[in-house]
């Protein structure tokens, strides 16, 4: 027999205390006065006798109490055979920190309960045994062997995170550090609720004794505001926003009445109640009146318990004074586009030589229009696809006299239909795509008295190239062709804008809703949010390259320095290792704000749904792995000393200590003397 404490031992000292007591048990005798005692001599030797025996068997009784109460402390176990030395190990204790184990087990925290259980594994280890303690923030403190106290230590300063790993990723952390421990026992304890979204693990490492410890919530329930986005990519001064808002329901019961509710500029307005069916996701929508130009910045809620960190949702999104447009020319500008332009409001119209173009200004504008050019030149090609590619429009109305080479070139280059030689011929628009952003909405109804444009000259465009005819013409050709460049859009109106070749200008039902909407029409919607952790780049266009102090994020008194690169007059941020805050941050310079980003937590971890045990208790008996179930948990330190040391025998000693107080009381309150 050996004992896990051996120093305990020192204890049994204690034993001399009911000894001593024996030993002298100075009990004073009454004296009382008696004519003749001859008689009672024979009752006097043998009350003695019995009353040494009781004493002695007393003494032995709290003797043997005393004993294995010291050795229950000193925890004496039977090695087991072909077992390693219990002090050679090394343990390493994965701890799931993220936000699923805020879910409730019994009035408690899965955390809490996790922390625990860790707690109890390091304690059923001697101090000689090395430990590592690892989270899902993969820190690295946590990337070394600690003392036994170390280790209480760091699993004290364990808090919940918004970072979600992957099994696998854990077993290979864990592996990196243990693999160049030799002469060891290797144990590894995975401490996690077994959520389907982490549990990819595709096999266990050889070498490593595996202990599965699934701490599991009472109910898996959550609901969760998984997105937002604009139901149109439009975003103009004096026009409203639709907002349509996902919420997910994770459990298996129906959700009634959940109140959203969205915040903005410190009121908060009711959006609704909504009902949410088991396992399934409700949009509803939302209608914000954009009066200012700016930033604009808001928060939907819900109310949920236990799971909260994806009841809100920031987002933040900026609207420009007004849209800019730019036409560049071979000559005048043409007085129909300027005048149509003039009446819509919110446009910001300009007009450039096609000789005096300032090449690094074309980002700042959303629609670019080829009046009439003879010559679309490689450098304007160049500029046009980065512009098209960035997000930008382009309308294209050609001249008669067109260079076909070099529009066909600049086609060739952004991928748009080919110019065929110009051709006289007088034909009328057939056909309207009614349902293309352009034309949608503009007509009430749409009937055969709506007189739509004519030409008497026109390009032909290659039919075989990808696109969308918006507007036909009678013979099957098209009028204006849409294709879409990147994240921009270019439209091409095979007829040159002169009205000795087309009356467009003269259709105004026509004319006006083709220039305003090709203003304002995008393809992508800006993006609202970010979640914290998320890897990809953001990418931000038009910063101020001579900069050079570095950018940086500020939420409130929260300021940060994401990672960033200046590449062609874009700022690239990484932001996947500095934000870990919910929020809307500023990107700042010195002072200015250039930007902004809204920032929520990974909705990873906000389906419940977790591997079913039987799952678990398979691959347990598949891999050789050893899987410790609620009862287990319940006293895991006596079940790890049952499989690393052997029969631990401190719940028997106890049992007797227990015995022999029992005994001690029956002795004194039964046997008379």
């Amino acid at each position: 027999m050996q004992f896990l404490y051996p120093s305990f031992l020192w204890a049994l000292l204690a034993i001399s205390i009911p000894i001593i007591i024996h030993l002298f048990h100075f009990r004073r005798f009454k004296k009382i006065p008696f004519t003749n005692v001859k008689f009672m001599k024979e009752i006097k030797e043998e009350t003695s006798a019995r009353r040494k025996v009781k004493h002695l068997l007393v003494l032995l009784a709290r003797i043997l109490a005393i004993a294995f109460i010291v050795f229950a402390f000193a925890k004496p176990f039977l090695p087991a055979k072909n077992i390693a030395a219990f002090d050679k190990r090394v343990v390493s204790i994965y701890i799931d920190n993220s936000f699923s184990m805020n879910a409730l087990s019994e009035d408690v925290f899965l955390l809490d309960r996790a922390k625990k259980t860790a707690t109890d594994i390091v304690k059923s280890y001697t101090p000689e045994v090395r430990f590592q303690i690892l989270t899902n923030n993969l820190e690295g403190k946590h990337q070394r062997l600690v003392s036994k106290e170390e280790a209480f230590g760091y699993i004290d300063e364990i808090k919940s995170s918004p970072k979600v790993q992957l099994l696998d990723k854990i077993q290979e952390r864990q592996k990196n550090l243990l693999i160049n421990q030799t002469d060891t026992e290797k144990e590894i304890y995975w401490i996690t609720d077994f959520q389907k979204s982490i549990t990819d693990i595709n096999s266990f490492e050889e070498g490593f004794n595996f202990n599965l410890v699934p701490i599991r919530a009472v109910e898996e329930k959550n609901l969760s505001i998984d997105s937002v986005w604009l139901n149109e990519p439009i975003l103009i001064k004096g026009r409203s926003a639709t907002l349509l808002i996902a919420v997910a329901n994770h459990s298996d019961q129906k959700a009634e009445n959940v109140q959203l509710s969205f915040k903005s500029k410190g009121q908060t307005k009711p959006v609704g109640l909504i009902s949410i069916e088991p396992r399934s996701t409700q949009v509803d929508s939302f209608v914000i009146p954009i009066n200012e130009s700016g930033w604009f910045e808001g928060e939907f809620t819900i109310s949920d318990y236990p799971i909260q960190f994806d009841d809100n949702m920031f987002i933040t999104f900026e609207v420009a004074e007004k849209v800019n447009v730019l036409s560049l020319n071979d000559g005048n500008t043409n007085k129909f586009l300027k005048s149509a332009y003039a009446g819509i409001e919110n446009i910001g119209f300009e007009t450039s030589s096609i000789t005096n173009i300032n090449y690094s200004n074309l980002q700042n504008y959303d629609l670019i229009i080829l009046n009439e050019l003879k010559q679309v030149t490689s450098g304007l090609s160049i500029e046009l696809k980065k512009f098209l590619e960035n997000g930008g429009n382009v309308m294209v109305f050609p001249d008669e006299l067109a260079d076909i080479n070099s529009y066909n070139s600049f086609m060739n280059r952004v991928g748009g239909s080919q110019f065929s030689s110009f051709q006289k011929e007088e034909i009328s628009v057939e056909s309207i795509e009614k349902n293309e952003f352009i034309f949608q909405d503009v007509f009430k109804s749409f009937n055969k008295r709506i007189i739509l444009p004519k030409v008497k000259g026109y390009f032909p465009l290659n039919k075989q190239t990808a696109g969308q005819n918006i507007m036909g013409l009678r013979n099957g050709d098209a009028f204006v062709k849409k294709h879409l460049i990147g994240k921009g859009q270019l439209y091409i109106c095979s007829a040159p804008l002169n009205r000795e070749y087309s009356d467009l200008v003269n259709n105004g039902a026509i004319f006006i809703p083709l220039l305003f909407k090709s203003s304002i029409a995008k393809t992508h919607s800006p993006k609202l949010n970010y979640f914290i952790g998320d890897n990809k780049p953001i990418i931000i266009n038009q910063i101020n390259k001579q900069f050079e102090k570095g950018y940086r994020l500020k939420a409130g008194t929260l300021e940060v320095i994401p990672q960033q690169q200046i590449i062609n007059s874009n700022l690239v941020l990484n932001t996947s290792n500095s934000i870990t805050q919910p929020n809307i941050y500023r990107l700042l310079d010195t002072k200015n704000v250039i930007y902004q980003l809204a920032y929520n937590y990974n909705r990873k971890e906000s389906n419940l749904s977790l591997t079913d045990l039987g799952v678990l208790s398979g691959w347990a008996e598949e891999k050789n792995v050893n899987l410790m179930g609620q009862s287990v948990q319940k006293d895991i330190s006596y079940h790890i000393g049952q499989q690393t040391k052997g029969t631990m025998l401190w719940q028997i000693c106890i049992i007797l200590a227990l015995i022999f107080l029992f005994v001690e009381l029956l002795l004194l309150r039964f046997w008379k003397t």
